[in-house]
């Protein structure tokens, strides 16, 4: 076993950003230990997204086309991810910590009784050893590994992006029938949104408590709107039905590490915290000046963001009209 096999995300229009920092570690892992860097496409659509994947820093792209994987149900997958790994003898599997990531990644583990490293930052210094976030990011733990295997969930905000300018790599199909585990899909109800995807977006706009209310949290999906963004939110917010639960950054919601971060009438709770303080540049608006969110912002302004908010939405309109 030499090589590692990357798994990358999709959904129905494209293949998601998060694969360009999660690939990074993957880069890094075949550095360090060898072995060619295998990137795999699931489902129906994989030959779509393969000439674009194939221009990361990867060795190989393969593709399974099999429609049952479209469902992304956690039983397929990891079948389909185990006769990967067993057909291209692979050492390291890898992919993105999203939902999907954590759901099926765990199960390719204990099929292929491999190590399975949770939300991992990176390598330590000593080999085998990873690091990883605990207690909502204020420790990190490492981890040494001694199995022969070793599967990863990969925290993409902890890498900066891979360049896509290499020369393409080959590109190969895959022929297998992966087998589920008695799950059963029923339907999807996606949510739908002209707005970028969270995990995605170069701007995010993010609201808590401070808004009080549903209408009062308007005022950052209208700014969001003017700079192009994805609207974020609190656990706290979510919870009192200011928006809804999709939009929740933090450690029971999605990371995010967009290049601006505004955070609106968010006190900086530390589950909050281990979701976005990651971001690029922070910028912050809260009336009260000792919360913690301003122990991390590159920017903050002590006010009330029912004053403020409306006349940083005027300036941008101003400033878009001329």
């Amino acid at each position: 076993m030499k090589n590692i096999l990357y798994v990358a995300e999709t959904d129905a229009q494209r293949l998601k950003k998060i694969n360009a920092s999660a690939l990074r570690f993957a880069r890094e892992l075949a550095d360090r230990y060898g072995g060619e860097l295998i990137a795999v496409l699931l489902g129906a659509q994989a030959a779509r997204f393969a000439s674009e994947l194939a221009c990361f820093a990867v060795d190989k792209v393969v593709t399974l086309s099999e429609a049952s994987l479209d469902a992304e149900l956690a039983g397929e997958l990891s079948s389909a991810c185990v006769g990967l790994a067993e057909a291209y003898d692979a050492r390291f599997l890898v992919t993105p910590s999203s939902t999907r990531g954590k759901d099926f990644m765990p199960r390719v583990a204990a099929k292929l009784e491999a190590a399975m490293l949770s939300d991992c930052i990176g390598m330590a210094d000593e080999d085998g050893a990873f690091r990883r976030p605990i207690w909502a990011s204020k420790i990190v733990e490492v981890l040494q590994t001694h199995s022969e295997r070793v599967c990863f969930s990969v925290r993409h905000t902890a890498f900066e992006p891979l360049p896509q300018d290499n020369e393409a790599a080959p590109i190969e199909s895959f022929t297998f029938s992966p087998e589920g585990d008695g799950a059963r899909f029923v339907r999807f109800d996606a949510v739908q949104s002209a707005r970028p995807d969270l995990t995605d977006a170069e701007v995010v706009v993010s609201g808590g408590r401070g808004l009080k209310n549903e209408e009062g949290f308007k005022l950052v999906e209208t700014f969001a709107d003017l700079l192009g963004g994805a609207v974020g939110a609190t656990r706290g917010a979510v919870d009192a039905g200011f928006c809804p639960n999709d939009y929740q950054v933090g450690q029971t919601g999605k990371i995010v590490a967009p290049q601006v971060y505004f955070a609106f009438g968010i006190s900086g709770a530390i589950q909050h915290l281990a979701g976005m303080k990651s971001s690029k540049l922070i910028i912050a608006i809260n009336k009260n000046g000792d919360e913690p969110i301003f122990k991390v912002a590159d920017y903050g302004l002590v006010d009330d963001i029912f004053k403020s908010l409306p006349v940083l939405i005027d300036a941008v309109k101003a400033a878009k009209q001329e």
